[in-house]
């Protein structure tokens, strides 16, 4: 390389085309020189370390006007950046390797090296900064507001002219009360006798408990959490003192009396039934429990006790608690000395006494509601029915009915039991059912459950503009639903058949992996649409499709369904080729003898860490950029859009219509609303969240709080809850999908396993765990599915838990630790950093074994989110990658 060659010119004047720049340290100083370096960065520029300067070298060459730029202007020179104009002869003579920077330093020209890339973000980390724990000033976020908490129902207060009961009624019923919660008693045990066997039984099982250490197992406890056995001869000792304290309740002379007392008090209320004497009856009167399952009258007076707990203790007695031994015979006549009293108080007109007779003394709160409505009483009606517990869909009939129409759409919103409401509403009410159809199908739309709207408003004539709108905002976002909803709306809009057709054709004809399951989606639809000119030729073109398709593992179609596609479309000939059509055998991710392997190097990163990825129904994905916002995808890779709201982890809707944005702000949590057929964002509220679903349906989402669980609506102008269940303990895990959720909780032996059906939100499993959590700590899929990372001595142990109380271990080495997992419905992910790289594991849950190893190098950190079809995964290099399930492909691979 030529030393002290002389150029002809110094530097660079008025426009020149720029491949870079050269900013120099000295005298600008480091902090000058990086402040500047950084307002020149974009997408694709790198940058390079000369020493005493800083090179940034553009995506590609810019026209710069010389006397403006912050540096100076690197030109691309016979294979160099020169930062002045060279001929071609200088050009030569410096005999620079490619590459090389060429700068004129003291009045001769100099080469210098490229150097090495340093990455600008390096100097914007804060992460070896000390973190200091702060208290807001301002008034702390309150937790969500509960908006139908249902209200006690006093009778007594509620109903007009019922007077106050006696204080005999009230001790007669107490000790009756106390009989129903007897786990065991004969037919000889009086009312307050078998209340003290009560007392003494709670009494007896508190001592059994602290005898043994323990309480007996759930029975939906699998074998490997279950706590020991308890011993035989404690077993034998405690039914022997249940024997000894029966004998000894019997042999007293104190059950008998009392007894007399309660008989006679009941021959006196009976009397004043029988005299007429109304209001002196309705203080005394007591209360009917319900008929057993099979007809017959339960031989006992009062309400039925709660459980205490969910426990199930295998030492009950068959059959459950027995009451008071009174014959069916005097329940019988006490039953129609109600109904007496019932026929002559409506005769009379005092109806709040005769819906006090129905619903207090003879329990038939159906009735009572019924009764109420029929008497205008529609508020009392709508009370009733929500404080008795009755089914969510005659309580929504009746708040609808009542004309709080906001209530009854929140509690259809909570239980989900729109279809049972509509249908009581039509039978008797169907304007009211059509307004309840209207107003259910616009809150759907609102929170971005296009389809279900669709599905709730199409029956209505009047409506049918509305939901064609619907329709074409479902089309113009795309995926399955899209595909579908085209051609529902030929069934509607016949005069759209050119779009539709155009909008089909283009679908069927891409023949992209993609969009099978779009395609899978639209060939469904048309085999079960009416054959008609218009849908016919589009059914061929399904055909052909599904068939070219056949060999993809996202397209799976029976026979029959192929068949009924080709009936639709009319084509003979195609109807006698179907049997000769055999897809090519495929092997499943599930079915994989050797792990499937893939690689990524360090160098193809992006440039933003990529905190959280989501696929989306139509194909595209979601990435959540931390303070960046977040980035929408399209299927082929190129940005939709970007959303100007902080994302650190995201939450979807099943649609993929909405998303909620979720960035921690220290122990708060900024939550922003993302729509994602609109492209628009907006800020929503800060929150406290200990946990949270990563998925909701569009109207319910699950988050943790301070030892409860709620139900947020994720359309609400703020954080209104429309369930809660509190005092569960902390939150751990939490997973839900469109029909139940499972969290789990800390306690001190080990923890539970919750899981609610969402249908009425009732708890439908309850279970221990022996084990604390851990390092990667515990978590649950939606089904109450539970993995967890236990340490042992020498390994570490990574115990399963699923369907049917299933379980097993899976043994690994004790290093790497590992650093996350997640669990869904039939797959286990998790990952540790191992040799300067990140390791993701995918191991299916009934076995176990290992399916596929993903390897990211130089990545010291991942997110990881399973969806019903697809492992996505995000880490701190700027990879959003997504790996289909079925056959393990790849389907998204872009860099952020």
């Amino acid at each position: 390389m030529t030393q002290g060659l002389l150029p002809q010119r110094l530097v660079h004047r008025g426009t020149v085309t720029a491949s870079g720049l050269l900013i120099s340290t000295d005298p600008l100083g480091v902090t000058e020189a990086r402040r500047r370096v950084l307002s020149l960065w974009k997408p694709g520029t790198t940058v390079h370390d000369v020493g005493d300067a800083y090179v940034v070298v553009f995506p590609g060459p810019r026209p710069l006007r010389v006397v403006h730029t912050p540096g100076t202007p690197l030109v691309a020179t016979e294979g160099v950046l020169s930062g002045c104009p060279l001929t071609p002869d200088e050009a030569a003579a410096v005999g620079a390797p490619p590459g090389s920077v060429v700068i004129p330093r003291g009045g001769v020209l100099r080469a210098l090296p490229r150097g090495n890339a340093v990455d600008p973000s390096d100097w914007l980390s804060v992460s070896d900064w000390p973190l200091v724990s702060v208290r807001t000033l301002g008034a702390e976020p309150a937790p969500p507001a509960l908006v139908v908490e249902p209200a006690p129902f006093d009778a007594r207060t509620k109903l007009e002219g019922v007077p106050e009961a006696s204080a005999q009624m009230t001790q007669v019923a107490a000790a009756l009360t106390d009989a129903m919660r007897t786990q065991r008693s004969t037919p000889t045990t009086s009312s307050l006798g078998a209340g003290l066997f009560s007392r003494l039984g709670m009494a007896w099982r508190s001592f059994w408990r602290n005898l043994t250490g323990q309480t007996p197992p759930p029975s939906t406890t699998p074998a490997k959490y279950a706590p020991a056995p308890v011993p035989p001869w404690l077993m034998r000792l405690r039914a022997a003192l249940d024997k000894a304290l029966a004998e000894l309740l019997m042999a007293t002379q104190l059950s008998r009396l009392i007894g007399r007392q309660h008989a006679e008090y009941l021959m006196r209320m009976m009397d004043m039934l029988e005299r007429g004497d109304v209001r002196e009856a309705l203080r005394h009167a007591i209360p009917l429990a319900n008929s057993n399952e099979d007809g017959t009258a339960r031989p006992a007076l009062g309400p039925m006790a709660p459980r205490e707990n969910l426990d199930i203790h295998p030492w009950s007695a068959p059959g459950g608690a027995r009451g008071v031994g009174l014959g069916p015979d005097l329940y019988a006549e006490l039953q129609r000395r109600y109904r007496a009293l019932l026929e002559r108080l409506e005769m009379q007109g005092r109806i709040d006494e005769a819906a006090f007779v129905l619903a207090e003394l003879l329990r038939a709160h159906e009735e009572a509601v019924g009764f109420l409505e029929r008497h205008g009483r529609l508020k009392l009606a709508a009370e009733l029915a929500e404080a008795r517990g009755l089914p969510p869909g005659l309580v929504i009939r009746q708040w609808f009915l009542a004309g709080d129409h906001e209530r009854a759409l929140r509690l259809v919103q909570q239980s989900g039991e729109f279809a049972d409401a509509i249908r009581r509403l039509e039978r008797t009410h169907p304007d009211e059912a059509k307004r309840l159809r209207v107003q259910w199908a616009d809150r759907l739309a609102e929170a971005g459950n296009l389809a279900a709207a669709v599905e709730v408003i199409s029956s209505l004539r009047d409506e049918q503009e509305r939901a064609v709108r619907w329709m074409d905002q479902l089309i113009l976002a795309g995926g399955p639903t899209g595909a579908r909803m085209l051609i529902r709306k030929l069934t509607l809009v016949p005069d759209a058949f050119p779009d539709i057709r155009a909008r089909v054709t283009r679908l069927l004809d891409d023949d992209g992996p993609e969009l099978a399951p779009v395609r899978l989606a639209l060939a469904e639809a048309l085999s079960r649409t009416v054959p008609t000119p218009g849908v016919r030729p589009l059914a061929r073109a399904a055909t052909r499709a599904i068939i070219r398709d056949s060999s993809l593992p996202d397209v799976s179609w029976a026979a029959p369904e192929l068949r009924r596609l080709v009936t639709v479309s009319g084509d003979a000939a195609l109807m006698a080729d179907i049997p000769s059509v055999t897809p090519r055998p495929r092997a499943p991710l599930a079915e994989r003898a050797t792990p499937l392997e893939l690689t990524w190097e360090a160098q193809d990163a992006g440039t933003v860490p990529a905190h959280d990825v989501a696929w989306l129904p139509d194909g595209r994905v979601l990435v959540a950029l931390g303070d960046a916002g977040a980035r929408v995808f399209s299927p082929h890779g190129r940005v939709q859009a970007q959303l100007e709201e902080p994302a650190v982890a995201l939450v979807t809707s099943s649609e993929g219509t909405r998303a909620i944005a979720v960035a921690r702000r220290g122990e708060l949590c900024r939550l922003a609303r993302l729509d994602l057929v609109a492209l628009r964002v907006e800020s929503w509220c800060d929150a406290r969240l200990d946990a949270w679903a990563d998925a909701f349906d569009g109207l319910r989402w699950f988050t943790a709080s301070k030892g409860a669980v709620s139900v947020v609506d994720p359309s609400a102008p703020r954080l209104l809850a429309l369930w809660r269940v509190s005092d569960v303990g902390r939150v751990t895990s939490l997973s839900a999908d469109d029909r139940r959720c499972s969290f789990s909780t800390d306690s001190p032996h080990g923890g539970i396993i919750w899981t609610y059906a969402l249908a009425q939100m009732r708890l439908t499993q309850r279970r221990q765990m022996d084990s604390p959590s851990f390092t990667a700590g515990r978590v649950v899929s939606s089904e109450g599915w539970v993995a967890e990372v236990i340490p042992q001595k020498d390994a570490q142990m990574l115990g399963i838990s699923f369907e049917d109380n299933k379980s097993y271990a899976v043994m690994l080495p004790r290093e790497p630790i590992i650093a996350g997992l997640t669990c869904g419905t039939r797959w286990l992910a998790l990952w540790y950093l191992h040799d300067g790289a990140v390791h993701v594991e995918l191991r299916d849950i009934p076995l176990g074994q290992l399916r596929a190893r993903l390897t990211l190098q130089g990545a010291r950190r991942v997110n990881l989110r399973l969806q019903p079809r697809a492992l996505c995964v995000g880490d701190d290099r700027g990879r959003a990658l997504v790996l289909e399930l079925g056959q393990g492909r790849i389907i998204a691979d872009w860099r952020v």
